[in-house]
């Protein structure tokens, strides 16, 4: 079904030249804001995010995110962050912020600069000598932090996490 949408919005970008980029459409008579989000997701500041409850590590995660249209989220400001931390409460979320390439060096999984971070105090360490590459939302009810945590290796319950999805 929502294939279906998905398609029947494609054939209306294409019938009448509109590009839809970052929640804003685009079309030959101006701007206007597109908040439209697929059922299951939530809308916030033009873009759509899915919020998910399925256990999965950074990898799978990223994939799920892919296949839905989206990528891991990225947060750009404090007030996307206040966001998703209200909707998370307590627990833990996977990010798409990682460090693939070169320690310390993070960069998210949609390609956006890293230009906002909230890590915890002490943070990003690769505690105890661990490559930690990927990053995690941890809040409490109370405070919500940025923690680095390995994201390849599944030998401990922490690396399943829920995710949440966004859509630029």
């Amino acid at each position: 079904m929502a294939l279906d949408k998905i398609s029947s919005f494609n054939k209306v970008i294409h019938k009448y030249n509109v590009l839809v980029y970052g929640g804003v459409m685009f079309t030959g008579g101006g701007v206007s804001v597109y908040s439209q989000c697929e059922p299951g997701w939530r809308p916030y500041q033009g873009r759509c995010y899915y919020f998910s409850v399925e256990p999965k590590s950074w990898n799978q995660a990223h994939a799920s995110c892919l296949t839905l249209g989206g990528d891991l989220m990225s947060i750009q400001t404090y007030q996307e962050r206040e966001f998703v931390s209200g909707i998370l409460a307590t627990g833990d979320v996977w990010t798409g912020l990682h460090d693939p390439l070169q320690v310390g060096f993070y960069t998210w999984s949609d390609g956006h600069m890293t230009s906002f971070t909230h890590w915890e105090p002490g943070q990003p360490n690769n505690h105890d000598g661990f490559r930690e590459d990927c990053v995690e939302i941890s809040a409490n009810g109370t405070l919500s932090w940025w923690n680095d945590l390995n994201c390849d290796q599944n030998y401990r319950h922490c690396n399943q996490k829920m995710f949440y999805c966004k859509i630029n």
